[in-house]
């Protein structure tokens, strides 16, 4: 994944979403004890998102491997954050490494080419 600059939530249209974005992405930094990557990307990072879309994001932690237990960890958080709002989260919980590894595969050129780091 190419470095893109972290905390981009202006470029997010939805202010209630960015809010949101950036209340998951600070209760992460306190949680997980590993450096990440929070990425939003599909419809609401091309600014296409319609009332049924889901909000797709990617979380990359900087490791080799990232364990079940780490990535319902992260789900959970993302989950406490976002329950109570109008969005529905996808959450794709990956290492850096994998996301290295699988670069040309299409959910993860779809992050590298519309993703917007949060």
């Amino acid at each position: 994944m190419a470095n893109k600059k972290p905390g981009n939530v202006a470029a997010i249209k939805d202010q209630a979403l960015a809010e949101c974005l950036r209340k998951v992405r600070e209760s992460l930094e306190r949680e997980i004890d590993s450096g990440f990557k929070l990425i939003l990307f599909g419809s609401y990072a091309r600014g296409e998102a319609g009332q049924d879309s889901d909000v797709d994001i990617m979380v990359v932690i900087d490791r080799e491997q990232v364990d079940s237990s780490l990535k319902e960890k992260v789900r959970n958080i993302v989950y406490d954050q976002t329950i109570g709002t109008d969005y529905l989260f996808s959450v794709i919980v990956v290492s850096e490494s994998l996301a290295r590894e699988r670069a040309g595969f299409k959910v993860f050129a779809a992050v590298e080419q519309e993703g917007i780091d949060i």
